[in-house]
């Protein structure tokens, strides 16, 4: 099945991205750029990278980078191979589940049949290799021929012996026989057999030494064919060189692994896990890069995985780390990536004033360490930044940041919650304070010395830091904003008990999430910050009286605009109507929310986990789930607006584990098991007046067919838009401080040509404006 797309959307939406927010209603991508895995050139303009989730391209005309993924061209994710054929033009995308794409003349033509082929193991497209109009693609279970002009699969090869299936990582033709370099040795048959669908016109080479181990890499140099044979152990591969249908050892300065295996003209460039060699001259000289800028900085230590040599001789190096680079030489190198966070890790995140900042690390559900030590990454001003050890030595001994804050006082300091190395300050992105047992009030766990886990952060309306620290008696501590510290007891409910997030409620209550089915407890300080004698604490679970929870196991939580605590459960959500009354000793048990979905009535997410809770400035729900994607629900609970999933939207996975919003644009972010990805929504939050009202776009132009934004706007206004003689053309209310028009009157016509007013009037009447639309056809 073919499927095409033009990528005309993809530069409308590369526009957006890099010059503003994208438009309602649409989706853009944060995924990591720097871990290259496969590279191809153009013979003339593109370098295209591809990188562990989607791919990009460098234009060597213009010097611009620009993305490509699932949002605007690629059919999928998950990229494992890409090549480029010169002679068709084609740009041939291999990926992980065997989908693939061809990008020919900026359209992309998806070829499904093999991803939807129902079959036992893995499908992966490892290489591929162009040949007489023909590609053939090296997978997982044998060999595939593509027949590039018409666009379909014309055979496949199970080469393996009895005809079973081999993993086949490259290919070689020459000009008489064509290799497969496999997991159980090198494969070879007679180019032009006419029937190599049969196993048995395929011998396995069992000339070189331990013929069944395996080959991962394979190219030919003057004749010569080059193979690699890949270790049991880290450091232990073995290159092989045949001269004259003879095997001999090949010997380079180190043992690999080796990751590259290319030859141009009188070149063989060797790669390896860091660094790598040219060899030249026969092969009898060879110069070794070891580092990009010859230094001593392992930070600038290669590590190639794949490479090409341009027409013009020049080196393009797919990296680990550092995705695109061109020119490995030393002093002359050029690093060239696109804008996007460490990697695809995101467990938490935190939004405040335009900032994003997101938490790498991880924790398994007993509360064992996930060992993730990619630090923290932001997203403000439409760019990304990572913090780790990269450029703060604090990192070199930190993993799993699980939790992170921006002071909402101050845009530039942020805190930043370990999972064993306690609290750590950051201003303009310096660590500038590590909180430790040594000097704060934080403890070490009671059943792990030396562990300091902060599992939750979150500041109070007097700009006082409230952390919880996991597994200890006293695990509530308070960081004043003069710097002071101060803590307070959770026993009985919390001793050796692993803690979670914490939220603050409108009464200063703290509610902090107990995993492993312990649900929550609510801490009361009575306002009295120097008194622990008046608090008071209780513990929220499924019993009645006690909160009345569908699931003591809680996964999520949230405060609305309207005070309301919403929680998420591992059989749907909650909420505590009445926080006020928690420790009043009148009810207070929390409510479930019926709904009437598709003819049947049930409880909101009742079958679902629900992961993550988030509200926009409309105090719309958006609920995140561990199987089913993202819910958005109305203000109540009660009326669905969207369901994204994984058939439906771009959305990068079901499992959700954090949500955040941009109240200012209404962007909504989610971090997936997958990396992040956002939604431009229609709800912003209220501005305190109308006197900012924004439109966008303003003029509307003749191509431009979608929805005319009015921001800016006091909570809920009320919107009349007038044709310049006073005819009423539309009205609404604002999604917060957002509306929408799709620039339609009451008949469905879009309007004339000619100058729009547009009316806003909040709820009191005490806020009103007057603004203009400009259409043109």
């Amino acid at each position: 099945m073919i499927r095409y797309s033009s990528l005309i959307i993809f530069l409308l939406l590369s526009f957006f991205q890099g010059k503003a927010q994208i438009p309602i209603g649409q989706w853009r991508e944060h995924l990591p750029y720097n871990q290259a895995t496969a590279i191809a050139e153009d013979g003339f303009d593109r370098v295209y990278c591809a990188t562990q989730f989607s791919l990009f391209y460098y234009s060597r005309l213009d010097e611009s980078i620009n993305k490509m993924n699932s949002i605007n061209s690629l059919s999928d994710i998950g990229v494992s191979s890409i090549n480029f054929d010169k002679v068709s033009k084609t740009l041939f995308i291999g990926y992980a589940n065997g989908n693939i794409d061809l990008l020919i003349d900026d359209k992309i033509y998806n070829i499904s049949d093999l991803k939807r082929k129902q079959m036992i193991g893995s499908k992966r497209i490892n290489s591929i290799l162009f040949s007489d109009e023909m590609a053939y693609i090296s997978t997982d279970f044998g060999v595939i021929v593509f027949d590039i002009k018409n666009r379909e699969i014309l055979d496949t090869y199970y080469i393996g012996i009895g005809g079973k299936a081999l993993k086949v990582f490259k290919m070689l033709i020459d000009s008489q026989n064509i290799y497969a370099a496999t997991n159980e040795g090198i494969y070879i048959a007679n180019k032009n057999n006419s029937n190599l669908a049969n196993y048995q016109n395929w011998h396995r080479d069992e000339t070189i030494n331990n013929y069944a181990a395996k080959f991962n890499q394979i190219t030919v140099y003057k004749e010569q064919i080059i193979v690699n044979q890949a270790g049991n152990t880290y450091g232990t591969d073995t290159m092989y060189i045949n001269n004259n249908g003879i095997w001999k050892h090949f010997k380079p300065f180190k043992n690999g692994p080796f990751t590259v295996l290319k030859a141009y003209n009188d070149t063989l460039i060797v790669g390896e896990e860091y660094g790598f060699t040219y060899f030249y001259n026969n092969l009898l000289d060879s110069f070794i890069v070891f580092n990009y800028n010859q230094g001593v900085n392992d930070n600038e230590m290669p590590m190639p995985r794949d490479i090409v040599v341009d027409n013009k001789g020049i080196v393009w190096i797919a990296d680990k780390t550092r995705s695109l680079v061109r020119n490995p030489i030393a002093w002359s190198y050029q690093i060239i990536i696109p804008s996007g966070p460490e990697s695809k890790n995101a467990t938490a995140m935190s939004l405040e004033n335009g900032k994003l900042l997101v938490a790498s690390g991880g924790r398994e559900p007993t509360g064992a360490n996930l060992y993730i030590n990619q630090g923290v990454y932001e997203f403000a001003d439409e760019k990304w930044t990572s913090y780790n050890k990269r450029n703060n030595s604090v990192f070199d001994t930190i993993s799993d940041v699980i939790s992170v804050v921006v002071n909402p006082e101050k845009s530039n300091e942020m805190f930043v919650g370990t999972w064993g190395q306690g609290l750590i300050k950051m201003i303009n992105g310096k660590v500038v304070a590590s909180y430790n047992s040594n000097n704060s009030t934080l403890e070490q766990a009671s059943n792990r010395p030396k562990f300091i886990g902060i599992s939750g952060l979150c500041f109070d309306s007097d700009n006082n830091l409230w952390v919880v620290n996991t597994s200890t008696p006293n695990g509530l501590s308070m960081l004043s904003p003069k710097g002071v510290w101060k803590s307070y007891s959770l026993s009985p409910f919390v001793n050796e008990d692993l803690t979670g997030d914490i939220i603050i409620d409108d009464l200063n209550q703290k509610w902090i999430v107990l995993p492993r089915g312990n649900g929550i407890l609510v801490y009361n300080d009575n306002f009295t910050l120097d008194n622990p004698w008046d608090d008071q604490k209780k513990l929220l679970n499924g019993s009645v009286g006690n909160g009345k929870l569908p699931s003591s196991e809680v996964f999520s939580i949230a405060k609305d605009l309207d005070g309301e605590i919403w929680v998420g459960t591992a059989k749907g959500v909650a909420v505590f109507y009445s926080p006020e009354l928690i420790f009043s000793g009148h009810e207070f048990d929390a409510q479930q929310i019926y709904i009437d979905q598709a003819g049947i009535s049930q409880y909101l997410l009742e079958s679902e986990e629900v992961s993550a809770i988030a509200i926009d400035g409309a105090n719309r729900k958006w609920f995140g789930t561990h199987n089913a994607g993202v819910f958005l629900m109305s203000a109540d609970g009660s009326k669905l607006i969207h369901n994204f999933n994984i058939d439906n939207s771009p959305l990068l996975s079901n499992n959700i584990f954090s949500i955040a919003i941009d109240k200012i644009s209404g962007e909504v972010f989610f971090a997936t098991e997958n990396g992040i990805i956002s939604y431009r929504s229609d709800a912003t939050a209220g501005s305190e007046t109308n006197a900012a009202v924004k439109i966008f776009p303003n003029p509307v132009r003749p191509e431009y067919s979608g929805n005319i934004a009015i921001s800016g706007l006091v909570a809920n206004s009320s919107i009349k838009i007038t044709d310049i003689a006073g005819n009423l053309i539309y009205e609404t209310n604002a999604n917060g401080g957002e509306a929408l028009w799709n620039g339609k009157n009451y008949s469905g016509n879009r309007a004339a040509t000619g100058v729009y007013l547009v009316f806003s009037t909040n709820e009191d009447g005490s806020q009103t404006k007057v603004a203009k639309i400009l259409f043109i056809h």
